[in-house]
């Protein structure tokens, strides 16, 4: 018969409850994360949006994440980015986990001094007291529709920090060639969002 400090002595005695015990105790040492992570890897497709909910998605990224391996990353590290939630690294992790690849973050936009630190790109602004909190979101990687673009911007909103206001999505590293790729059918935007 097992030693269980919980049970109270009456209980302690009857096996029925030193068995409920047991199996109490073998769940508590379960590492739940890494359950979690496996359940989220290898559930069907259609259960994807069920889990989604579960954890706070919808309205939080869901609706950009088109493909079905961002979906899984989106459930994968959806306890973390809730835990970041309105810091700059869960805005870097939020556009890695939807398939949008690597972004700067240019935060202050307007602290420009004619110190030889900030450059003449228009991606600054000078004199202006209200953009304090204003910051510009660079995507490294790739161009934005015009819908996704809108899409991102009222995330961000949701994992900026709540004082910040969202200046720009700016794709200038990534533009948009004539190479027919992209049509002139007002998918794609030149330069910025």
């Amino acid at each position: 018969m097992a030693d269980f400090p919980d049970l109270v002595p009456p209980l302690a005695s009857d096996p029925r409850f030193n068995a409920l015990a047991q199996m109490q105790q073998s769940r508590l040492s379960l590492d739940l994360k890494r359950l979690f992570l496996i359940r989220s890897q290898t559930v069907k497709s259609d259960v994807l949006p069920w889990l989604a909910d579960q954890l706070s998605l919808i309205g939080d990224g869901w609706e950009l994440a088109e493909s079905d391996t961002a979906q899984r990353e989106l459930i994968a590290g959806a306890i973390a980015l809730h835990k970041r939630k309105g810091t700059p690294r869960a805005i870097r992790d939020i556009v890695r986990r939807l398939g949008f690849g690597e972004v700067d973050i240019i935060e202050s936009i307007s602290r420009c001094q004619h110190d030889g630190k900030r450059k003449r790109n228009g991606m600054m602004v000078r004199g202006n007291i209200v953009d304090w909190a204003s910051y510009r979101v660079l995507m490294l990687d790739r161009v934005l529709t015009i819908d996704q673009a809108d899409r991102l911007e009222k995330l961000l909103r949701n994992f900026a920090p709540a004082r910040c206001n969202l200046a720009s999505i700016e794709y200038r590293a990534v533009p948009v060639r004539r190479n027919g790729v992209a049509r002139h059918d007002r998918t794609y935007k030149h330069g910025s969002n």
